[in-house]
C-alpha cells in the first residue's frame, strides 16, 4: 500500500512538473522536449499502476510488458545528451523515434519466436545503453562537466540510476516472461518510485533544472531584488510647532539628506568593522544631530533602530551578490553583519527585502 501511494504521489509530481515545464516552453526554446516526454510518460504510467493494482490487482500482468523500453530508451538517450548540451539534428531524432517505434511494433504485432524477442531485445537496448556511457565518459572528461553546476551533476546521476534500472528490469521481463517476472517488475516500480520522488521533489528546488536557464533568467530578472525603501520624499504626518523652524530651514535639501544617510549607510560595513550608530552617522555625513533627529521623524518610515538594521541588511545583501553564501555559512553571515541571533537577523532580512537570504541567493545565481 505505501509504494502504492508512491507511486501516485510521483504520478502528481509528474504532471506538475510537465504542466510547468510545458508553460515553460512558450519563452524558451532550449527546452529539453525529451524529458518533457519522460514526464507525461511517468506520470501515466505511474498513475495506472498505482490505482489499477490498488483496486484491481489481479491486472498485474499489463504491467509486465517490457516492450515499451523500445521507446522509452532512445528517448532517454535523447534527454540525456541534449541535457549535457549536446546539438541533436532532425535526423537524429527521427532516426532514433522511428527505430523505436518499428521494434515496438515489431515486438507487439508479429509472430516473432519467443527466444528472438529476448536476444532482439537484449541487443538493442544494449547497444543504446554502450552508446550513452560513451557518451558520459566524453562529457565527463570535457570541461563542460566542469561547468556544470553541482545540483545539475546530482540530478544527472538520479537519471543514470534509473535508466540503468530500466535496462536491467526491461531485459528480466523479456528473459523470464513468467509469473515471478512481475515481483521483479512490482520492486522497479517500488524503488523507481523512491528514485522518481527524490528527483521530483529535487527539481523544485533546483529551478535551472526544472524550467531551462532561459527561461529561469527571464523569471529572475524581472524579481524586483531591490531593498525596499525606508524613506518618505515628503513629510509623515504634520509638521509640529517645536519642528517648524528646523523644517523651515531644511526641508528643501531633505532629499539630498536622505541621498547622503543612505550612500553612508550602504558603504559603512563595506569600509568598517564597528557598528553604525547615530553619532557616528551624524559625523559621517557632516550634519546637525537634530537636523539628524528631524529626517528620521518626518522622512523616515521606521525608526533610528530599524534603518541600522536596515544598513545591517544592506550589507548583507551585498555580501550575498559578492557570492558570499557560496562558500560560507548564514551563521557566519549573521556575524558578519553585526547581529545577534539568527531569529533578529531573519526578521530583519524579510522585513526590508521581502525575502529570505536563500531565495535571493537563488536568485542571483541567475541574474544577467
Amino acid at each position: 500500500m505505501l509504494f502504492l501511494l508512491l507511486n501516485f504521489l510521483t504520478s502528481f509530481l509528474a504532471f506538475v512538473a510537465f504542466f510547468v515545464v510545458l508553460y515553460s516552453k512558450k519563452k524558451n526554446h532550449n527546452l529539453n522536449i525529451y524529458f518533457l516526454i519522460i514526464l507525461f510518460f511517468l506520470g501515466i504510467q505511474r498513475f495506472l499502476y498505482s490505482t489499477i493494482l490498488l483496486f484491481n490487482p489481479e491486472k498485474y500482468r499489463l504491467f509486465s510488458n517490457a516492450s515499451f523500453g523500445y521507446i522509452l530508451i532512445p528517448i532517454f538517450l535523447l534527454f540525456i545528451k541534449k541535457y549535457i548540451g549536446k546539438s541533436i539534428s532532425t535526423k537524429e531524432n527521427i532516426f532514433h523515434i522511428l527505430l523505436g517505434l518499428i521494434f515496438f511494433l515489431s515486438h507487439n504485432f508479429f509472430e516473432l519466436h519467443k527466444l528472438l524477442k529476448q536476444y532482439l531485445f537484449l541487443v538493442f537496448t544494449t547497444c543504446y545503453l554502450i552508446v550513452l556511457l560513451l557518451l558520459l565518459i566524453k562529457f565527463y572528461r570535457s570541461k563542460d562537466y566542469l561547468k556544470m553546476n553541482r545540483a545539475k551533476k546530482r540530478w544527472l546521476f538520479i537519471m543514470i540510476l534509473i535508466i540503468l534500472l530500466i535496462f536491467v528490469v526491461s531485459n528480466y521481463a523479456f528473459l523470464k516472461n513468467g509469473d515471478k517476472t512481475f515481483l521483479v517488475v512490482k520492486e522497479y516500480y517500488n524503488i523507481t518510485a523512491i528514485l522518481w520522488l527524490t528527483s521530483l521533489i529535487y527539481l523544485f528546488f533546483n529551478p535551472e533544472i526544472l524550467y531551462g536557464k532561459e527561461k529561469l533568467k527571464h523569471i529572475v530578472n524581472n524579481e524586483d531584488l531591490a531593498i525596499l525603501s525606508v524613506w518618505k520624499l515628503k513629510p509623515v504626518g504634520k509638521i509640529a510647532p517645536m519642528d517648524k523652524t528646523i523644517h523651515d530651514n531644511i526641508a528643501k535639501n531633505a532629499i539630498d539628506i536622505i541621498k547622503k544617510i543612505e550612500n553612508f549607510g550602504a558603504k559603512y560595513y563595506i569600509e568598517n568593522k564597528d557598528v553604525l550608530n547615530f553619532d557616528t552617522l551624524v559625523a559621517g555625513i557632516g550634519i546637525q544631530a537634530y537636523h539628524l533627529n528631524y529626517i528620521f521623524k518626518y522622512y523616515c518610515i521606521y525608526n533610528k533602530s530599524d534603518f541600522f538594521n536596515y544598513c545591517k541588511i544592506m550589507y548583507a545583501v551585498a555580501l550575498i551578490e559578492k557570492g558570499y553564501l557560496t562558500n560560507k555559512t548564514i551563521n557566519s553571515l549573521i556575524t558578519e553583519t553585526h547581529f545577534n541571533s539568527k531569529k533578529t537577523f531573519y526578521t530583519n532580512f524579510k522585513k526590508f527585502t521581502n525575502k529570505n537570504p536563500h531565495e535571493i541567493k537563488k536568485i542571483l545565481q541567475f541574474k544577467v
